[in-house]
């Protein structure tokens, strides 16, 4: 259990430090406890068990130290050395509620939660109720059960303290993190606030209040819960990371660039560092450069005649241009490489040099081979170029690892229906000869459907076929209802029965 600390921080520092050298300096044994707890509650876990080690070689029959070694030990899923060390000291410390919080981590880490939670619960009845340590134990083991991802768990233990203790910030984090982890995302919401009433300098507590609020899109409160956590903990890197992601999910792209370079500023050249950001970075400039092409899109007089492009501002060739240069980040970085590749390429493409792109969606396909998405991309290249049957060839070889996937087929769908035939027949009778070379799936059941639809050449076979996915695949479905024309066809008769 936590003690009253003797020394302070500078002498356990310069005792890490000593240990670190090589030094043995004699530790008695509550100074060795103390010296412990204090580098757990840093998160200096490796060096809490060296110390551990050392201490109890000092004092090998101190039932304090050997419990504490043996919590260490179960963190470490050095189960069966902790199981061995709890044995020794049991018949000793029954009364220990410390014995008790040991056993029960160990028997969670061990599958065995049910027991795991019947030691938790010998540990609670070793306190005299409403003591301090009473609600200290009832606070470790929540804390313990959200750290070890038993969060149904944790309500029981938070009701028993808040039935005493109402309203203390401690334990309503504890509740607040399980709820969200839960997946109660209103309930957890409000205990945030709750325990911010109490509590306002907690900048984890808003920090993950605003994570929350930017899950469900609720902007402004995130906003001002970044703010809040940001200020109370300026050099939280982290926090300006995941501030970005909040601008970008808010489509306010120059404000998630600051905030990601805030992170940047603090993180790099730490091991800490995410060279994620980059991609990030890049994609919130793609995304803006593309959001002000849609733009420019809208006027005609913008457009080059025969082809898809538009003319781009200045403004709009930065951004892009500077997209690239992020995502070669990436490359130099070597995280998602073969992301980056295509996003140049598609960037390069709408920049106006597709062939450029096309040759740069190669270097990402060399890297994931066998990963749809490239195929994908670069079929979408050669679509810009009105190329079909190269568009047809990439989608195709995409989907050969990827059959299931229902969107890519509705794509081939669309593509073979533009494509110049006599008549709606010759539509089908090629799609079915792409059809043959592909196992019967609920994807290719679906596309068909909505092939005979598009030729409107039996709708009641059309609805038939889809009604039987529906039934047996709605996984399927729901992915097939995503894609705009097909959900447009299921607002008609008789389709739209089956909605």
């Amino acid at each position: 259990m936590p003690r009253e600390r003797e020394y302070d921080d500078r002498h356990f520092e310069d005792l890490a430090k000593s240990l670190a050298e090589g030094n043995r300096p004699y530790l008695d044994t509550n100074e060795a406890e103390e010296f412990i707890d204090y580098l757990l509650g840093k998160e200096r876990r490796d060096e809490a068990l060296a110390a551990s080690d050392y201490a109890v070689s000092l004092h090998q029959n101190d039932s304090g130290l050997l419990i504490q070694r043996a919590t260490i030990l179960v963190e470490y899923r050095r189960l069966e050395e902790a199981r061995n060390i709890l044995q020794y000291v049991s018949p000793l410390e029954q009364r220990n509620p410390d014995l008790h919080i040991a056993w029960g981590d160990l028997h969670v880490q061990d599958g065995d939660v049910i027991k795991g939670l019947e030691c938790y619960d010998e540990a609670v009845a070793c306190e005299p109720e409403d003591s301090d340590s009473y609600f200290e134990t009832l606070l470790m083991i929540a804390s313990r059960l959200n750290r070890d991802d038993q969060w149904q768990y944790v309500f029981k233990y938070v009701d028993q303290y808040l039935n005493k203790k109402p309203h203390d910030p401690d334990i309503l984090f504890e509740r607040a993190y399980a709820e969200e982890k839960c997946g109660e995302d209103a309930k957890c919401m409000e205990t945030y606030l709750e325990m911010l009433q109490f509590n306002p300098f907690s900048d984890m507590a808003w920090y993950n209040y605003a994570l929350v609020c930017t899950r469900n899109s609720l902007f402004e409160n995130a906003n001002q819960a970044f703010t809040r956590a940001i200020a109370l903990a300026p050099d939280f890197a982290d926090a300006y990371c995941n501030y970005g992601n909040m601008w970008a999910s808010w489509e306010k792209y120059d404000k998630a660039i600051e905030q990601y370079a805030q992170y940047v500023s603090r993180a790099k050249g730490t091991d800490t560092f995410d060279a994620s950001v980059y991609e990030l970075m890049g994609d919130c400039l793609f995304n803006w450069g593309v959001s002000e092409r849609e733009i420019l899109e809208k006027d005609e007089k913008n457009t080059i005649p025969g082809f898809y492009y538009v003319a781009l501002t200045p403004d709009v060739r930065k951004l892009f241009g500077n997209a690239i240069e992020f995502y070669k980040l990436c490359i130099d970085n070597k995280y998602n490489e073969s992301r980056a590749w295509m996003q140049i390429a598609d960037t390069t493409s709408l920049l106006g040099d597709n062939k450029k792109g096309l040759e740069l969606m190669d270097k990402a396909i060399k890297l994931e081979p066998t990963i749809p998405g490239v195929y994908y991309m670069k079929s979408a290249l050669y679509e810009r170029e009105g190329d079909n049957q190269k568009t047809l060839q990439v989608l195709l070889e995409g989907i050969s690892y990827d059959i299931n996937a229902v969107r890519p087929w509705l794509e081939v769908t669309k593509l073979i229906f533009k494509m110049p035939t006599e008549e709606g027949q010759d539509q089908l009778y090629n799609f079915r000869q792409v059809k043959s070379r592909f196992p019967a799936e609920p994807s290719i059941v679906l596309a068909e459907a909505f092939m005979i639809y598009l030729i409107e050449k039996d709708d009641n076979l059309a609805y038939r076929m889809i009604e039987s996915v529906k039934k047996q695949y709605p996984e399927s479905f729901c992915d097939a209802y995503e894609d705009t024309d097909f959900y447009n066809m299921m607002q008609d008769k008789p389709f739209n029965e089956l909605i």
